[in-house]
């Protein structure tokens, strides 16, 4: 029924849309974090000394705030050694070396520390960097998009790292959109690469007056700010709320359409003359191929009117469509009869069946044209006319021309004939007054 396959497709359109509001029970909306403990993974990272040349790098009071090298060493160090892929596709690897004695980025440098001795000159702790990465393996993104109407963050400057004893405030808008679906180590990735490649090309601070910097460094607050707190930080699930959510997205499905028939009524058609209906069936048969169906129709016992009018064909079809032009040409149908390019079959019953009881066990065999009783050759009579009229028509006009041409053959005789007699009398005339003017010179 057409009407109900386009009320369907309209309704699986609706459902598919529906089905991807479904509630994500890990949105962060579902969850209340706690405040962390001050033996916390991510207080020990950013509040302690753990944190090494994070806490220099984003600190105004520093000497080394927005050293390019002190943001890739911070994120060098969440990530593991080994050979490492950025989300665009390039590679770098991670090795296990101090770079104090070598300027190329990559490596493990803080061997030792996790005292924090001032701040421009952090400790940094490897254990603590190594209980993080294995905090946050396999941990997603926070998903979340902020700007600067969002809360502010700020970083503890206290005066006993020899800081003016204040906050400083932190930017974490970002153009760059946040995928709860990214994984944070793919983050973290793609960041290292951006800074790394950066300080070797040399660029050794940050200028945040430029909109690129500008950008790396608050995708770099967020991914702090934002992303391991929001894996590394004790939460608690709201059930309440999102049961609330679900319940009212189960209500908000969409309703299929039950009125509508999905299929039209079946109208059962019943063959007049059994022996013409299975005349096109065996027809149809020859030209689609093998049928599941070989049954008759009506009467027939072997017919099942649920099986529809004829089944579908089970084989290939044998037949081809001749172009409008040639199936409409007489000179092309004798042509291509005479010479092959088609061929005709007939049908031969070897049974005929009582009459209104239908023509079985009929077959096709292939015949010469000429011996096709059916086909005969019939002159044209109106074309033959037309033909006549034409032909008649046309020597008429040949004859005028041959008349006017003989007109002009004589006329050109005459012009002929008279400037020859002029040229012969001419000629005579220089002859004689030659001759004079001989007779002349001997006397």
């Amino acid at each position: 029924n057409p009407v109900w396959t386009n009320f369907q497709s309209d309704y699986e359109e609706q459902l598919a849309e529906w089905e991807a509001k479904k509630p994500n029970p890990d949105d962060e909306k579902y969850y209340t974090s706690e405040e962390s403990s001050d033996d916390s993974i991510y207080k020990k990272f950013t509040e302690g000394s753990a944190g090494g040349c994070y806490t220099m790098s984003i600190n105004p009071c520093s000497t080394d705030y927005l050293a390019v090298i002190h943001m890739y060493d911070t994120l060098v160090h969440m990530l593991d050694v080994g050979t490492h892929t950025t989300s665009t596709g390039e590679t770098f690897t991670v090795e296990d070396y101090d770079p104090k004695f070598s300027s190329q980025p990559g490596g493990y440098w803080w061997e030792e520390g996790g005292q924090q001795e001032s701040i421009n000159n952090p400790g940094g702790s490897p254990v603590v960097m190594a209980e993080l990465r294995d905090a946050i393996r396999g941990k997603f993104c926070c998903g979340k998009n902020h700007d600067a109407d969002d809360e502010t963050h700020y970083q503890e400057c206290p005066t006993s790292w020899g800081g003016c004893g204040g906050k400083h405030e932190l930017d974490c808008t970002t153009n760059t959109p946040c995928s709860d679906q990214q994984l944070i180590s793919d983050k973290i990735e793609d960041l290292y690469y951006a800074f790394a490649t950066m300080f070797q090309n040399g660029v050794s601070q940050l200028d945040l007056s430029n909109p690129q910097h500008e950008e790396l460094y608050n995708e770099m607050i967020h991914l702090i700010e934002h992303d391991l707190k929001f894996a590394l930080e004790e939460k608690t699930f709201d059930q309440e709320a999102y049961d609330a959510d679900v319940a009212d997205w189960e209500a908000s499905k969409p309703v299929e359409n039950t009125e509508i028939e999905k299929y039209l009524p079946k109208t059962v058609r019943v063959a007049t003359d059994l022996d013409e209906a299975q005349w096109y069936v065996n027809l149809w048969n020859r030209m689609n191929g093998v049928s599941n169906f070989k049954g008759g129709f009506g009467n027939n016992g072997a017919y099942d009117p649920d099986a529809g009018w004829a089944s579908k064909s089970t084989t290939d079809q044998s037949w081809a469509v001749l172009k409008d032009g040639d199936m409409n040409s007489p000179e092309y149908l004798k042509y291509a009869i005479e010479n092959g390019l088609i061929t005709l079959e007939q049908v031969q019953f070897t049974d005929i069946s009582a009459s209104e009881q239908g023509i079985k066990n009929a077959s096709w065999v292939s015949i010469i044209f000429s011996n096709a009783q059916d086909i005969t050759e019939v002159k044209d009579e109106e074309a033959i006319a037309k033909a006549e009229v034409e032909y008649t028509k046309t020597l008429k006009e040949i004859e005028v021309k041959d008349k006017q041409y003989d007109t002009d053959l004589k006329k050109l005789d005459t012009e002929h004939n008279a400037l020859q007699t002029e040229y012969d009398s001419i000629k005579n005339v220089l002859q004689k007054n030659l001759e004079r003017s001989f007779k002349t010179f001997n006397g």
